[in-house]
């Protein structure tokens, strides 16, 4: 069953007010994987398949005189498998999904044990919305050559579709057991663990694809949310500085850590002095909205509330002006009251523990 994973609001990124998707609902329930930019499961087999059939499906489209060229070179060899596939790709490539069939269709009877062909075929049916023969196509490219990695990454990108996560999950795992250096599989595996409610199980996911990547910045901010959010706090203010050290001066990844230090709620990672500094820093480098957010917090923390309170009014006054969703002007102006009164925003919720009921973090 699908669960969404609660996160402490001062872990929610913010996006500028011009998207009225300002994020400050201190109970604010969402899927972990809207946090980053890394790829859905849904395009893991372009990345598990460097110079496959879906990568070039995936190409600029073929010229018209591509196709026409393509078109004659199989009519003068109605025998050539390879030709077909070729043809079927630029077609598919073209946008013409059902006319690629015709042309797979053609070559199975040719080649009937042929798993490559039977992969593109699969690519072409989840292309005209039948996962269905899509996945058996999928299937029957494994069943001949189980090393096939484009046509598992497919198959796990079309269960994962269907709701069958623990499918997918298996379908990567046995990919990832043979190509331990996949970093966007890892990623797409640790969205379906938070998918499936499964916080402590994206975990190792998460640090392998860091790991492999130190330099990614939306790794590295999904990495430190899980964390926090299951209450490792000093494992997630680790991530961030470890990412600040590969990113120097890097606005998202400072923001981040000045809103874990502004509020965490562990003693021994918070450090309100230092969060000002990150987010004051950070505003004067980029003097957008979301930075200005976390300024405010910043200064609150260190019991400037005054100054956290004007700065949370020119947003309120800034989300009037560009129109903002009224709910996303009420949440701001429920802040500035806080800062107001001088008093920090709600608290956030407690972790989870991987069952998903409340727990300490230890």
């Amino acid at each position: 069953m699908h669960r969404s994973l609660r996160l402490p609001w001062f872990l929610l990124p913010q996006f500028p007010l011009s998207r009225f998707v300002i994020l400050l609902v201190p109970t604010l329930t969402l899927t972990l994987v809207l946090l980053t930019t890394a790829p859905a499961v849904a395009q893991t087999a372009q990345e598990a398949a460097d110079g496959s059939p879906d990568q070039a499906a995936a190409a600029a489209p073929p010229s018209a005189d591509d196709l026409d060229t393509l078109r004659r070179a199989v009519e003068g060899d109605l025998d050539n498998v390879d030709l077909r596939k070729r043809f079927a790709r630029a077609l598919l490539a073209a946008g013409e999904p059902y006319p690629a069939i015709d042309q797979l269709d053609e070559a199975l009877h040719r080649a009937p044990d042929d798993p490559v062909t039977y992969q593109i075929l699969g690519t072409c049916y989840r292309r005209v919305g039948k996962p269905d023969q899509a996945l058996a196509s999928f299937r029957k490219a494994l069943e001949l050559d189980p090393d096939l990695v484009p046509a598992r990454a497919a198959l796990a990108s079309v269960l994962a579709e269907q709701g069958d996560l623990d499918g997918a999950i298996r379908a990567l795992g046995t990919i990832l057991e043979n190509h331990p250096d996949r970093f966007g599989l890892h990623l797409a595996r640790a969205d379906l663990q938070l998918r499936a409610g499964r916080p402590e199980k994206a975990v190792p996911d998460l640090a392998r694809a860091v790991e492999l990547r130190p330099s990614d910045v939306p790794a590295r901010l999904t990495e430190h949310a899980v964390l926090a959010r299951l209450g490792r706090y000093g494992e997630a203010r680790d991530v961030l500085e470890q990412g600040l050290a590969a990113n120097a001066g890097n606005a998202a990844l400072s923001d981040a850590l000045a809103r874990l230090l502004a509020l965490c709620p562990d003693e021994t990672v918070r450090d309100p002095a230092r969060a000002l500094t990150l987010a004051d820093t950070t505003y004067r480098a980029e003097s957008t909205p979301d930075h200005a957010v976390t300024l405010a917090l910043a200064l609150a923390a260190n019991g400037r509330f005054e100054e956290a309170a004007q700065v949370q009014g020119q947003l309120v006054a800034a989300a009037k002006q560009g129109g903002a969703p009224q709910e996303v002007i009420q949440e701001l102006e429920k802040t500035l009251a806080a800062y107001k009164r001088g008093e920090l925003p709600e608290q956030p919720d407690q972790p989870v523990s991987e069952s998903g009921r409340p727990g300490n973090g230890s």
